[in-house]
């Protein structure tokens, strides 16, 4: 995370309520001299003796949008100051989404067959044909293991059952990983709430 470094001259700017009320007003919308002004009911020299300041210590920018009126916005320094970790509950709010994607996906890879009505025929038809595909692409293997010798069909074999070994583990660890990783995506949600209270 980027640290905010914040100077003398920062915090004499944040010393006058004024200053940081336009700051939070900032952070809404982009405002004008006169919308700042009629917000914070004082006239319009006084408020632009406060954006001045404010302007002095890069906390505003004068935002160029080709209006008749100067518009303000804060600038990088203003954003970190009001909102310090947005960045980081969207990354902890992506992560429990996945969380709950996977969690999803691991259901539905279990109960998902009986959820959609498949009946047990198809499902054994479907079986018979990745069955009889295993036998025949193990002998296809057997076949040039004979006729190539031990080198690299060996090889290829021993990949495949490696993949096939991890096809083997069982479905509930995928389950109580996915409930590991929400659980802990929540927790870290959790904590970035409580700083912001």
């Amino acid at each position: 995370m980027a640290e905010l470094i914040i100077s003398g001259n920062d915090f004499k700017a944040l010393s006058s309520e004024v200053r940081v009320h336009i700051i939070k007003l900032l952070a809404s919308r982009n405002h004008n001299l006169t919308e700042l002004s009629s917000r914070l009911k004082l006239s319009m020299p006084s408020v632009k003796q406060h954006i001045d300041v404010l302007l002095a210590t890069d906390l505003i920018v004068q935002a160029d949008a080709g209006h008749k009126w100067k518009y303000y916005s804060l600038s990088r320094k203003g954003k970190k100051l009001v909102e310090p970790y947005s960045s980081q509950v969207m990354i902890v709010l992506a992560s429990f989404v996945v969380g709950v994607l996977g969690i999803a996906m691991i259901a539905y890879s279990l109960l998902g067959f009986q959820a959609l009505g498949i009946s047990s025929t198809s499902l054994s038809t479907s079986q018979g044909i990745i069955a009889e595909n295993t036998v025949a692409s193990e002998a296809l293997g057997a076949v040039a293991k004979d006729a190539v010798g031990a080198g690299g069909v060996q090889e290829a074999l021993n990949a495949s059952s490696g993949v096939q070994a991890f096809a083997g583990l069982p479905s509930w660890l995928f389950l109580v990983i996915g409930v590991l990783v929400l659980a802990f995506a929540f927790l870290l949600f959790k904590r970035k709430l409580a700083l912001f209270r």
